[in-house]
């Protein structure tokens, strides 16, 4: 039996959480692991939490690989590292994930790309995937997301 071309998935990119100790040697790993240098790190966000504390590295993403797509936007394979930087004193969904797992890393979530997401959704519902949000649309409908629980 052929497989349903919808069923053809890429990985967009993985998210991944850690704690304060791992995420500062995250970035050696990456080089030493997977060769990523200072032109694959695609974004880093900073916050100040605390006036006058300096701001803290929230997140970054580096791209891990390429591929062939007619779309450039959709040729990496990017991995988001994100840690909690908020004062413990203030709610973190990311230090819950970490604890709630009893974690020093957690893979949040991996993000899959497919031909058709709409006849993937469909397929996934028969066979009893339970999702957690409706599909989600941009206003340009061109990129469209749906989300499953934890499995």
């Amino acid at each position: 039996m052929a497989k349903k071309s919808f069923l053809n998935f890429e990985v967009d990119h993985m998210t991944l959480l850690l704690q304060p100790d791992l995420y500062k040697v995250s970035y050696l790993a990456f080089n030493s692991i997977f060769g990523v240098g200072p032109d694959d790190i695609l974004y880093e966000k900073r916050k100040e939490w605390v006036p006058g504390e300096g701001e803290k590295s929230m997140t970054y993403a580096v791209c891990i690989g390429r591929g062939a797509n007619k779309n450039p936007e959709l040729n990496n394979t990017i991995i988001a590292v994100v840690q909690p930087t908020e004062p413990k004193t203030q709610g973190s969904h990311v230090r819950e994930m970490l604890d709630g797992h009893e974690s020093a890393a957690h893979w949040q979530h991996i993000a899959l790309r497919t031909p058709d997401l709409l006849a993937f959704h469909a397929h996934a519902v028969e066979r009893g995937v339970q999702f957690i949000t409706p599909i989600l649309k941009d206003d340009e409908e061109d990129l469209i997301q749906v989300f499953s629980g934890e499995w």
